[in-house]
């Protein structure tokens, strides 16, 4: 049985619980990309990918090629798997990515969404935040996909393709094809008129709006300085304590 997740804290999160004896111990493997963003049309050319994944880890081409080399042909050369996922755009979409790639396998897919805590419910965006020893009570539910409902995945994933579209966003319970500017007004109106370190922008979106990860608004961010929507002081190393202001409001731009 192999593990799958779709990023490195959840991965590890994974492996604490093996070692904490909490889950079996058993193989575990990343998908190091974010699905929900860029060319979807040939995944498994780095050349496709290699915009999107460089923004999200700073590795070598070298590198990042045999980790997903590795990640191939693990997935060639076993037959049962988990898949751990979330509700967010990214998981979604890796998620119905990984399916379609394993339709001839057993997969069973680990959903982690909430939990009842005394008179409240935790809600959870991502794997990573649910902590290890909590894993084993999603784990429990884990379901086995039929081979009808790994098909209705496949046809998901090979809808978006036909879309051609660069980004896809969370709706509801599934992903849609969405403009490359689709988050921006929301992460301009959280850039003031007067200096702020990007890293409070970051901060604020992540904690008030849609379910992103912050590669994505530094990506953005950027994107809107280079359209003219924002100024960013670069005068410090670390890229996240630079300053950053909004020059005009996201409606004076056409």
């Amino acid at each position: 049985m192999v593990h799958i997740c779709f990023d490195n804290s959840g991965y590890h999160s994974i492996n604490h619980a093996m070692k904490l004896g909490i889950l079996e111990q058993e193989d575990i493997i990343c998908f190091y990309d974010d699905l929900s963003v860029g060319d979807i049309s040939s995944c498994r050319k780095y050349s496709t990918r290699k915009d999107v994944i460089k923004k999200i880890y700073d590795i070598s081409d070298d590198k990042i090629n045999t980790v997903l080399d590795d990640f191939y042909e693990k997935l060639s050369g076993e037959n049962d798997f988990i898949i751990w996922y979330a509700h967010n755009s990214r998981d979604y979409c890796n998620l119905y990515y990984v399916v379609s790639l394993l339709e001839d396998k057993n997969i069973k897919i680990v959903e982690c969404d909430k939990k009842q805590r005394h008179d409240s419910i935790i809600f959870y965006n991502w794997v990573e935040e649910v902590i290890p020893e909590d894993l084993p009570i999603f784990f429990k539910s884990a379901t086995i996909l039929t081979t009808e409902e790994k098909l209705e995945i496949k046809n998901k994933w090979t809808a978006l393709i036909l879309e051609k579209g660069f980004l896809r966003a969370k709706d509801s319970d599934k992903v849609k094809t969405v403009q490359e500017f689709f988050y921006d007004k929301f992460i301009l109106e959280k850039i003031t008129s007067y200096k702020i370190r990007m890293a409070r922008v970051v901060g604020a979106v992540i904690g008030t709006g849609p379910i992103l990860k912050d590669w994505f608004i530094i990506w953005r961010m950027k994107e809107l300085e280079a359209l003219g929507y924002v100024e960013i002081e670069y005068d410090h190393e670390r890229f996240m304590f630079n300053y950053i202001r909004k020059l005009r409001c996201y409606e004076e731009i056409k």
